[in-house]
């Protein structure tokens, strides 16, 4: 989470997750019940914090955040895209060369609207705060003191190419410790695909180690644990013990940081509590629109899911909604910009939102006709929960954990038919009925939230810590 937290402005859904059940875990059983402890990417040493920072209804917040762990705000990275800098040195190396491409990029960037930078993923950045200019990096903590036998170490998130982390658990664990370890998919290893470079050698060493060190495992779906499973057969390991830890349908938008000086009072009531959100989000949303929430990238099926729009509108024409695509741009969709570009995104009838934070997802998830999420394969699925949360009738494929998401409440398609996604997406277009009865039976479905997750969790961190580990 700090690594991420250097480098992204907003939550994606693994850190969302992560932040959440630390809020519910120290706000139920308070701060000296739980503490923090992470390796610092800056400090290069394992440290203990305190908790009660993310007490209350915690909004994250990226220079608040990396003031309070003594972190940089940093131009992209490993967790983020490069800057134009980044990216002409590493192409183009330095010299006369490298300044002639830097400059026509950005010449061309200006023209096209900032295509030519979104499609070599490089982010434009204005002037940023930085933690060293405020003195946070002199912010002291305590090393994180050795772990006693019997102590219990949960890991939200993923640890993979921390190796002095990696180090500390297994020391950890061989004092007796009782290591914890969240699995929140194997993408790397189902879909290498979707991923680039050596991610899947760099993710299949780490969990070979982590069967190691973890005294047991928790998955957020019975689709993940089934995947744990198969890497534990295919890797001739022994398995270890892995409870199943379902999610939330919940969607909770943290307060912003700040109120503006000045609250405007619109006048349209569908503008009302929405003070903080810009105007490319309003813009998107003016017309009657279907939301696809989440990283948009190959995984996801955005290049099926853009085709199955455009033919949509050859139909519908003017009748058809808008889809928007909410979310940071992501790996290997090559074929989805292409698309993009040949078809002017549908002639205006597809738009893309760039990392939207929690209050323009609110308005986005309300605003909508329904939500769409037809990925190859997920974890868990948040955006169908939160879809749900907020009573809209949700397409989504049948792969992997999303109907233990959705249940009955959800339609479902073959992420690889093209014609069912079609089939399905212009049945909750055209037939109000139909989406109406959807949403009536969402309104009187029972949905988890937060609280119930965080207290499953604490359940089986109770049951570890008592040798209960079945």
């Amino acid at each position: 989470m700090l690594e991420y937290g250097r480098y992204n402005s907003t939550l994606s859904g693994i850190q969302r997750v992560a932040v959440t059940l630390v809020n519910r875990l120290i706000n139920v059983h308070g701060a000296d019940a739980c503490r923090l402890i992470a390796f610092h990417p800056i400090k290069k040493a394992v440290f203990t914090y305190p908790s009660s920072f993310f007490l209350g209804s915690y909004s994250y917040n990226q220079t608040t955040f990396c003031k309070q762990f003594g972190l940089n705000v940093e131009r992209g990275g490993v967790f983020g895209n490069r800057d134009l800098a980044g990216y002409i040195d590493k192409k183009y190396g330095r010299g006369l060369k490298a300044q002639i491409h830097k400059c026509r990029l950005a010449i061309s960037n200006r023209f096209t609207g900032g295509n030519t930078f979104r499609r070599r993923g490089i982010v434009a950045y204005s002037r940023l705060e930085n933690a060293a200019e405020r003195g946070a990096l002199t912010k002291e903590f305590e090393r994180a003191a050795d772990v006693k036998a019997g102590d219990v170490i949960f890991i939200a998130g993923a640890t993979w190419n921390f190796h002095a982390y990696l180090d500390f658990l297994a020391d950890s664990a061989a004092r007796g410790a009782i290591v914890v370890q969240f699995i929140h998919d194997l993408i790397p290893l189902v879909t290498p695909e979707h991923v680039v470079d050596d991610v899947p050698e760099q993710f299949s060493a780490w969990l070979a180690a982590m069967t190691k060190t973890a005294t047991a495992f928790v998955a957020n779906s019975q689709a993940t644990r089934s995947d744990l499973v198969r890497f534990f057969n295919r890797a001739g390991v022994d398995a270890k013990p892995c409870a199943v830890l379902r999610l939330a349908h919940e969607f909770t938008p943290a307060p912003g940081a700040s109120p503006p000086l000045v609250k405007p009072m619109f006048l349209k009531p569908e503008f009302e509590g929405a003070d903080r959100i810009h105007a490319r989000v309003y813009n998107a949303a003016r017309l009657p629109f279907v939301l696809c929430m989440g990283t948009i990238e190959s995984r996801k099926n955005v290049w099926t899911l853009a085709r199955v729009w455009v033919s949509l509108v050859e139909e519908l024409r003017d009748a058809a909604p808008r889809l928007v695509f909410a979310g940071k741009q992501g790996w290997l969709k090559g074929d989805f910009d292409d698309l993009m570009r040949a078809t002017g995104h549908a002639g205006g009838f597809i738009r893309i939102v760039e990392r939207p934070d929690d209050g323009e997802l609110a308005y986005l998830y309300k605003r909508c006709l329904s939500s769409v999420c037809v990925s190859y394969y997920e974890g868990w699925g948040l955006p169908i929960g939160e879809s749900l949360w907020f009573g809209k009738p949700v397409l989504a494929s049948n792969s992997s954990s999303l109907p233990e998401v959705g249940g009955d409440l959800v339609d479902y398609a073959d992420p690889n038919s093209f014609d069912q996604i079609r089939e399905k997406a212009h049945r909750l277009i055209v037939d109000a009925s139909y989406r109406d009865s959807r949403a009536e039976q969402i309104r009187d479905a029972k949905l988890r939230t937060w609280s119930d997750v965080a207290d499953d969790l604490w359940v089986i961190l109770s049951d570890a810590a008592n040798g209960d580990r079945a």
